[in-house]
């Protein structure tokens, strides 16, 4: 009988996410010194939102889900290839460039439909498990729970970078679960000395 881990992941896959990877609910701590930093810094001055108290919440999931034990981290990738040409009703080339995660629906009602139906698949896997779920609609942080999952690292461009196949090119969700799961191994970064996203930045941001 395979184990409740492994039985998450299949649902996961047979629910429609490419990735899938379970860590710990234990608190971000170095993320939250991190992000906390960097409010006091006033990096993050025009967005009034982004407070200390919302930086803790993020990396504190039990501030979210008071008995949260795991949290379980999902991805779909949005790499849909080359873009279409793109023509008016007379055949005339239309000119402009619109990020590949836009082109299709609204990615948080995609995820969060199957979101749920995880969950469900979930509960009826788990009796008596009970969660909450996100995709980009709290206060999360996204990458940094994803990576300790396993389904990636943090690169030097900031982005969150899963393998050769996917890159960064997905999309990521959430559950926090009740129940205490075995974690994956964190991430590992493979960028090593590679800086080409650093030097082809065209307004050196990185």
């Amino acid at each position: 009988m395979p184990s409740i881990e492994l039985g998450i992941k299949q649902l996961a896959l047979k629910t429609g996410f490419d990735l899938a990877g379970i860590c710990s609910a234990e608190d971000f701590l170095r993320d939250e010194r991190a992000a906390t930093e960097r409010v006091r810094q006033g990096l993050m001055d025009g967005l009034p939102w982004y407070t200390e108290d919302r930086v803790r919440r993020m990396n504190r999931p039990t501030l979210l889900l008071q008995d949260a034990r795991s949290v379980i981290s999902l991805a779909i990738s949005y790499d849909t290839g080359p873009p279409p040409e793109n023509v008016d009703e007379g055949g005339n080339a239309l000119k402009g460039r619109v990020a590949r995660y836009a082109w299709g629906d609204d990615y948080h009602e995609v995820l969060g439909h199957k979101l749920k139906a995880l969950m469900q698949a979930i509960e009826e896997l788990c009796p008596g498990a009970a969660g909450r779920i996100y995709v980009d609609t709290g206060p999360v942080m996204d990458k940094h729970w994803a990576a300790r999952s396993g389904l990636g690292w943090i690169g030097k461009n900031g982005n969150l970078i899963a393998d050769k196949k996917l890159g960064s090119w997905f999309f990521i969700g959430e559950i926090l679960l009740n129940r205490a799961l075995d974690p994956d191994a964190p991430g590992r970064d493979h960028c090593g000395s590679c800086r080409r996203c650093l030097d082809e930045c065209p307004t050196e941001a990185i």
